[in-house]
């Protein structure tokens, strides 16, 4: 009787010792179940203000334009973006940055205030309420971002015209200057450009004037064939006076066939075109905008730009 006493007894102690076992595992795995809540919920709430200063950003950068002094536009402009993509602005306002700033980037840091600016920072900073930190004492939890946005040269370019000028012809000139091609006064610094042998013929340089030009891409650095012939250039214009393109900057521009080297790309209106084969006439205008295409390149005016997150 006592030897089935002490196993009847020792039996019920061990489950009862399994029943505080199995309780206090229950608790350990709710409070990390609880834990990876709170975690995930932090991290979701993080990604979507760090997402809005993101969208401020690049949206005050596409303001950014060469030498840009006012910084109210861009401020204004990356601010409401980075509003309607859903931080407040007291959520901007209380971060450790304090405002959205316009300033310089230098390829590490970005000082505010700096001109002429080349970029903008946007902060967020967001109070989350946690579902089970209270438990533990900690109702709450602050998450803090930043976005900086900036515009730089681009470094290559796609949708361009199959046609490039010398940077002597645009060397010195900015956003909103004109300038003209002219057969008689400056032959030997511009003409077509045949990007990867795309065009064996005129007929098909001047079809890609006419509809949506080259959409292969072309980067700072690479040599490119030029084109000899003139006959179709005025056909080829016509259709573009009033529009908005990006055209290729060469290095020392060859008239006729030949090799030349990609400096840069610029944004330009075609204003108007006159003449034909050595009297042709085209006058553009640079425009401030940005290309489709990679930062990277030179930043001098009147190269196009692109903008980039950096930080």
């Amino acid at each position: 009787m006592g030897a089935n006493h002490f196993r009847t007894r020792w039996k019920r102690e061990q489950r009862g010792a399994t029943v505080v076992l199995v309780a206090v595992g229950m608790a350990a795995l709710l409070g990390f179940a609880a834990l990876s809540i709170d975690v995930s919920h932090l991290f979701q709430q993080q990604r979507e203000i760090q997402s809005a200063t993101d969208a401020g950003a690049l949206a005050g950068a596409a303001l950014l334009l060469n030498n840009s002094t006012n910084g109210t536009p861009i401020v204004n402009e990356a601010s409401n973006i980075a509003q309607a993509n859903g931080v407040t602005v007291g959520e901007i306002t209380n971060s450790s940055y304090g405002a959205v700033q316009a300033g310089q980037w230098n390829g590490t840091n970005f000082t505010a205030g700096a001109k002429p600016y080349n970029a903008v920072l946007v902060p967020a900073q967001r109070t989350v309420n946690l579902f089970f930190g209270p438990v533990v004492g900690l109702k709450q939890k602050v998450t803090a971002v930043h976005s900086v946005a900036s515009l730089g040269g681009a470094e290559n370019a796609t949708d361009f015209i199959p046609f490039g000028v010398g940077n002597a012809l645009v060397s010195g000139l900015t956003v909103g200057d004109q300038f003209t091609i002219d057969g008689k006064q400056s032959p030997g610094n511009w003409g077509k450009i045949n990007p990867n042998g795309a065009y064996q013929n005129s007929n098909a340089w001047s079809d890609d004037m006419n509809t949506s030009g080259y959409n292969g891409v072309m980067a700072i650095g690479d040599t490119i064939q030029t084109i000899t012939g003139v006959a179709k250039d005025a056909n080829a214009w016509s259709g573009l006076v009033g529009d908005t393109v990006v055209i290729v900057i060469a290095d020392n521009f060859t008239n006729g066939s030949g090799s030349i080297g990609v400096v840069g790309f610029a944004l330009v209106k075609v204003i108007s075109t006159s003449g034909n084969g050595n009297n042709l006439k085209v006058t553009f205008q640079l425009e401030p905008g940005l290309v489709n295409g990679s930062g990277g390149g030179p930043t001098n005016a009147p190269f196009a730009s692109t903008r980039v997150l950096v930080q």
